[in-house]
């Protein structure tokens, strides 16, 4: 594990965040295409990436260093995410292998794409197992080691690429989610990418902030935010202030409408797809998983 960081320089700190910032904000833009984001969503998802890649440690010359060297320094990988196949079928509560041999059968081919996929340990394993049957895609907001056998995109969850539209026959989220900014903006982009008969495997149901509080909070004026459970809560009236507050406000909102349809216990629509949900209980980090499965096209 790399080191926490030190605190930088008022002149360092602007340097850095100015160039991250620019950087940042046109892969945003890229992965958004031709679709549209207020400016307040595009600032905070900025930040919160921003802020992500300042949690991690601190270079020694930055007035030595290029712009590009900067931005690989701050993109780099850290830690190490080694869930494999066997771990992945645990977490989603099903058989994902019986789930890629039956669209291989049926259609010789299978696209899977892992969101917050570290090192691809688990889509090498697809590989190793079935070539070039299966085609494998990863997404994380960092750059990592060893993972050029598949089609990886340096991208928020929250904002993955226009061109994914229907694409996947599976999508997995695994003890990723808890560091999102966005969960609703994440599942509900999980759900645009995969095909309209594809499945969902969402890991939810915690929150951990990985961010550098104090950029958050200075860029995004949280200083004053506070966030209160409702009484209709089980934590009715407890507060949360700052940039846990903000994190536990967005996450508050995507359990209330993730707790709404399940209770529903219906056929929801989204993004002119027809979809079945329900949640089982795993031993992982991410202790709830959203089993989201494909009915077909939404009735025009």
């Amino acid at each position: 594990m790399v080191d926490r960081p030190v605190e930088l320089s008022k002149g360092e700190s602007s340097k850095v965040i100015g160039i991250m910032e620019s950087y940042l904000k046109n892969q945003i833009l890229q992965s958004l295409g031709q679709r549209e984001i207020s400016g307040q969503d595009l600032h905070e998802l900025t930040s919160y990436w921003i802020a992500s890649t300042f949690s991690r440690y601190k270079p020694n010359d930055f007035e030595t260093m290029s712009n590009e060297a900067i931005q690989d320094y701050f993109l780099s990988d850290y830690g190490k995410w080694d869930r494999g196949l066997e771990s992945y079928t645990e977490m989603a509560g099903s058989s994902l292998v019986e789930i890629i041999d039956e669209r291989i059968k049926r259609n010789g081919a299978a696209k899977v794409l892992d969101v917050g996929c570290g090192q691809a340990v688990f889509l090498k394993d697809l590989q190793n197992r079935y070539g070039d049957s299966v085609d494998c895609y990863g997404v994380s907001n960092i750059n990592h080691e060893g993972i050029e056998t598949i089609d990886f995109r340096l991208a928020l969850a929250e904002i993955l690429p226009e061109e994914w539209t229907d694409k996947f026959d599976l999508v997995t989220c695994f003890e990723a989610s808890m560091y999102f900014w966005d969960q609703s903006k994440a599942f509900d982009e999980a759900l645009r990418v995969i095909n309209p008969n594809g499945e969902l495997f969402y890991g939810t149901n915690n929150l951990k902030t990985h961010t550098a509080d104090a950029i958050l909070s200075e860029r995004l004026d949280l200083d004053d935010f506070t966030y209160i459970h409702p009484e209709t809560s089980g934590r009715a009236e407890e507060k949360y202030s700052g940039v846990w507050g903000k994190y536990f406000s967005n996450f508050a909102q995507f359990i209330e409408g993730m707790v709404a349809l399940l209770d529903e216990n219906e056929i929801f629509e989204k993004h002119g797809k027809k979809f079945d949900m329900k949640n089982v209980g795993v031993l992982a980090w991410c202790p709830t998983t959203l089993q989201v499965k494909g009915l077909g096209y939404a009735e025009k």
